[in-house]
């Protein structure tokens, strides 16, 4: 079903600034342990820093970007190809404020082990990937907002239908008047874009 595809990306791609907090930690432990041999040439320093820092540690990077470029194909996607709708929209209140703040104090959680051996938060880092994933497929009619929209020109609103049905709305347009929000298209069950402006 594609609406498990849309929040399988939301929910990676909101989970990828945790991978990118990582791979900067590991490359600064890395280099922390690399020391510059004398007289060698610029040349020589910047393969041996590829080789001996960046590379093993380049995973984590690749996945952050991965995952970013599939949030916005998905973005572009979904306003090309995905049939708009018309909404009358009863209530509206930004619901940003609640829930930004703890997912990013959340990714600064892997800088905590610049003081602690690289080898030991790998297996924290990837188990707690696996369990943010996990959990987030187990509750399918649940929404987890994504930081990694709002740093896109992104904002979540809580949208109150005339049918009485409580949304999460996606846009790029500030709205503070309901009357503001006329088209929209389903992400997921629970989750619109605005297509009003």
């Amino acid at each position: 079903m594609l609406s498990n595809f849309v929040k399988f990306i939301l929910t990676a791609s909101a989970f990828s600034p945790f991978l990118l907090v990582y791979w900067i930690v590991t490359v600064i432990q890395e280099a922390q342990k690399y020391t510059l041999p004398k007289n060698d040439t610029f040349v020589c320093v910047i393969t041996d820093s590829l080789r001996l820092v960046l590379l093993p540690t380049i995973t984590s990077l690749l996945i952050f970007l991965c995952f970013i470029l599939l949030l916005v194909w998905m973005i572009r996607w979904a306003k090309d190809k995905l049939t708009i709708h018309s909404i009358v929209i009863d209530s509206i209140e930004s619901s940003d404020s609640g829930n930004i703040v703890p997912i990013l104090i959340g990714y600064f959680l892997p800088a905590l082990n610049l003081f602690s051996d690289i080898g030991k938060h790998r297996m924290y880092m990837w188990g707690m990937l696996f369990i943010y994933i996990l959990v987030i497929l187990v509750n399918k009619n649940s929404y987890s907002h994504n930081p990694v929209l709002w740093v896109f020109g992104y904002r979540h609103y809580k949208v109150k239908t005339s049918a009485g049905v409580t949304l999460i709305l996606l846009s790029k347009a500030k709205i503070i008047n309901k009357k503001d929000v006329t088209k929209y298209v389903h992400l997921t069950d629970y989750l619109l874009l605005n297509m009003s402006h």
